[in-house]
């Protein structure tokens, strides 16, 4: 038996000996040269990562969600860590630009009702980041990983490193693309979109440091009319071994850019840039060219990202670790409606700046040990303090009736309405203290657990929060198969865990969050505050099998997460006579409540079926599979958020999933049914019409290397929900959903093909590489969704409105075509 294994682990070898390889790391650095955002370089390779885009604009938010939906309402995106710095979250990006909803100001006077006709969506708040200048990223999902995050870290961990700091002589770098868009056939304001991308690095070291500089310029106009980006930056990073004893270094990241934003999704009922190229005639008083002519929104952005660390060797087996990072960004988003649109028209022009200065800080203090006994004994042990925080201005300013329309959002000092502005600003600091305790038997079995404990002083001075977690491996193959050489790994593992998420709202933004905002005296917002808390709890067992000398690898894990969702508005507030003073003794004044779980499998494979000298051809693929259901919610939580005409289209109900979409059914004419029978149609006469989150996702990928050719193929696909085609709904004058505008949305891309050259050199060339690539992204989209885009999420920033579709934008095809040079 054993010769048998040993001619059979040789022929599939064919000829050239190999290690493990990871092909979403051989193809990494290739996606990053094409790549416009780190989500386009993340999408499809990672199991258990479903990224949706909002409308389809590459210059709109992208959701990430992790393992399902934690969450039945806000926000349930992971935390982000670019090189040691936790990142803000961009929040000030959805302001409401036209944020009056009648009343009047403390004066008494009386102020316009804009509800429910300025829609302003959220921007991709990750745009700075340069896709060239990505090394790395790691993405953790089981929750007793996620422990030692605490209230940060429930929705999951993206970790992002852009240091590549080499360990030897100087390098240089060019890397340059030019990208074409290929106009949309189905859409009259598309056109051909051109991109332009330059980054320059060098690096190098000097005795014992080692550093890297890297500038970047992007440029990318895109195929519709007034959008597109351009993006500036520096990186720096420099890291020294002092001695055996001291270590440390530095990283920043600074960044400058803007962006034009042609209006995809607006309020339901009303038009925007995308639903008058789709059904031109079908909104009065409304036309394209007005659109294109006549509407702006536009931001500019700066972002600096600071990262540092120093370590002191205090002993052979004890170690003291500190670092830092702040990522500060500062927004300003003009918006303006002119004559040309319905809403400029009425009102003699409308303009919006709205500004936000977010600064997020972390710091943290870190002790470990780690010493060998007896050969196989290996004992690990690790305490850490940290502090997180931060500290945030907002200002929103609107108008209307312009003397100088030509001005545009420029001119908005020279409104002739009653505008009060939104100005508030707020912090937000969590102390923790972490300890953790490893233990390593020849690396046939290991354990791990974790203590971590939270403190917010502002809300709870005295209790902490306490997240406990541990895992456990046992090594088969080491165990019980050493002499085998067909398995190079067989392992078990599992794990418990539980971890948070906190979102801190201002009260000024609540609007956006709940459906039932408590009403407090005007001019006391200030001392209002909301905080969503989740608490997910989770336990996980996997299997790791890699043969042939890690030539297959394949990874299998099940998970069962549980979530508490808890929201409050807190009162920091008291009053005496006329006027309002803060307390240190807050109160709840408002809370709510819901319970959820998710359950799923993830399934990866890693293969190399055929490796010679000449040929390598490497396969991958992940498939996930999850189960969200709501288990206990308050009523006041159930319906989904309004998207215009005071008008919900979701529902997340007991025994459902979060935003399943809620309606009428009807009959083959169209008529809507009344179910009860009382002659009306009601809220007791809809139904469940279908989910909107997939329950299955993945991708496939390939990857043939040929001497100096390489071939890069990847498929990404979704299925098992549904979409609500809110276009189709309008064009026909309803406004209440039925199940004639729900349909299936599964669909199976061809989201990228990449075809690298690298071209042969001299041995004394003073280059050391050139590779020339050719990459396609959305060639073809199979699905049975009449719409645009079957991953249209026009609503989808606040997961109680997902699924529908109303003015996305169509899915474009690109190719890009680039060289990059190494000296």
């Amino acid at each position: 038996m054993m010769k048998f294994n040993t001619f059979l682990s040789v022929l599939l070898l064919l000829a050239c000996p190999t290690y493990a390889q990871d092909a979403v790391s051989d193809s990494l650095e290739l996606s990053a040269s094409s790549s416009r955002s780190v989500t386009d370089m993340m999408t499809g390779r990672f199991s258990g990562v479903n990224i949706s885009s909002i409308d389809g604009n590459p210059n709109n938010k992208v959701m990430t969600n992790i393992r399902g939906i934690n969450a039945v309402r806000g926000d349930n995106q992971p935390l982000w860590i670019v090189d040691g710095v936790m990142l803000s979250g961009g929040v000030g990006q959805n302001l409401t630009s036209f944020w009056q909803t009648g009343g009047s100001t403390t004066k008494g006077d009386a102020l316009p009702d804009y509800s429910g006709l300025s829609y302003t969506a959220p921007l991709n708040d990750l745009l700075f980041l340069n896709p060239s200048d990505i090394v790395s990223i790691e993405v953790l999902k089981d929750v007793s990983a996620l422990s030692r995050y605490g209230s940060l870290g429930a929705n999951g961990v993206v970790i992002i490193n852009t240091s590549r700091s080499p360990k030897e002589e100087l390098e240089v770098s060019f890397k340059a693309n030019v990208s074409g868009d290929l106009a949309s056939s189905v859409n009259p304001s598309s056109r051909a979109g051109i991109g332009h991308n330059y980054t320059l690095s060098l690096g190098g070291a000097l005795n014992n440091t080692r550093y890297s500089l890297s500038a970047h310029y992007r440029n990318n106009t895109l195929p519709y009319n007034r959008t597109g980006s351009q993006f500036g930056g520096l990186s720096l990073d420099f890291r020294s071994e002092a001695s055996s004893i001291v270590q440390f270094g530095l990283n920043t990241t600074l960044s400058l850019g803007n962006s034009e934003n042609a209006s995809g999704a607006a309020y339901f009922g009303n038009a925007s840039n995308m639903l008058l190229a789709r059904y031109h005639d079908t909104f009065a008083g409304e036309s394209l060219d007005g659109w294109e002519k006549d509407y702006d929104d536009d931001l500019s952005t700066g972002r600096a990202l600071l990262s540092a660390f120093f370590n002191v060797q205090l002993l052979k087996s004890l170690k003291l670790g500190l670092s830092f990072g702040a990522d500060l960004s500062n927004d300003k988003r003009s918006i303006w409606y002119g004559e040309g649109t319905s809403f400029g028209k009425s009102n003699k022009g409308a303009a919006s700046i709205i500004t936000s200065t977010l600064l997020n800080y972390n710091a943290r203090l870190n002790l470990d040990y780690n010493q060998y006994f007896a050969v196989k004994h290996h004992f690990s042990a690790n305490f850490s303090a940290e502090v997180f925080g931060n500290n945030n201005r907002y200002g929103v300013m609107n108008g209307t009736t312009f003397e100088l329309p030509y001005l545009r959002a420029k001119g908005l000092a020279s409104m002739g309405s009653r505008a009060v502005p939104y100005r508030f600003a707020r912090s937000y600091s969590l102390v923790s203290a972490t300890g953790v305790l490893s233990y390593d038997y020849d690396r046939i079995v290991g354990i791990n657990g974790l203590l971590r404990s939270d403190f917010k002083p502002k809300y709870y001075s005295q209790t902490p929060i306490i997240y406990p977690s541990g895992d456990i491996y046992l090594n088969l193959k080491n165990m019980l198969l050493k002499s085998t050489q067909i398995i190079s790994d067989l392992r078990i593992v599992g794990g418990f865990g539980m971890a948070g998420k906190d979102e801190f709202l201002p009260y000024e933004m609540l609007y956006g969050y709940i459906n039932s905002i408590p009403k407090v005296e005007t001019g006391s917002e200030l001392y209002y505050d909301g905080l969503g808390e989740l608490l997910s709890s989770e336990w996980n067992v996997g299997l790791n099998i890699g043969l042939f000398s890690d030539r297959i690898n394949f990874l299998a894990k099940y998970y069962d997460k549980s979530t508490t969702d808890k929201f409050a508005v807190w009162s920091f507030s008291k009053k005496s006579g006329d006027y309002w003073t803060a307390t240190n003794n807050p109160e709840v004044i408002h809370s709510s409540i819901a319970h959820l779980k998710n359950k799923g499998i993830e399934l990866d494979l890693r293969a190399i079926p055929v490796k010679t000298c000449d040929i390598k051809w490497t396969i991958w693929g992940n498939l996930s599979h999850n189960v969200n259901i709501v288990t206990d919610i308050d009523y006041n939580e159930m319906y989904g958020a309004c998207v215009g005409m005071n008008t919900s289209f979701n529902i997340t109900a007991p025994g459902h999933q979060v935003g399943t979409l809620f309606g009428f059914t009807s009959l083959d004419d169209g008529t809507l049914v009344d179910l009860n029978g009382d002659s009306q149609l009601t809220d007791a006469d809809k139904v469940i019409l279908g989910n909107t989150t997939p329950d299955l996702h993945g991708a496939l990928g390939t990857s043939v290397e040929w001497r100096e050719f390489t071939l890069d193929l990847m498929f990404d696909g979704a299925a098992g929900h549904t979409i609500a085609d809110l276009n189709s709904m309008v064009r026909d004058g309803m406004n209440s959903l039925s199940d004639k505008y729900v349909e299936n949305a599964s669909w199976l891309r061809l989201s990228r093909a990449a075809l690298n050259y690298n071209i042969p050199l001299a041995d004394k060339s003073y280059i050391k590489n050139i590779d020339v690539y050719l990459t396609g992204s959305n060639l073809f989209t199979f699905t049975k969704y009449a719409g645009w885009n079957p991953g249209a999420n026009s609503f989808g920033a606040n997961v109680s409105s997902t699924g529908l579709d109303y003015g996305s934008f169509p899915l474009f095809r690109s190719v890009v075509l680039g060289v990059s040079i190494n000296f």
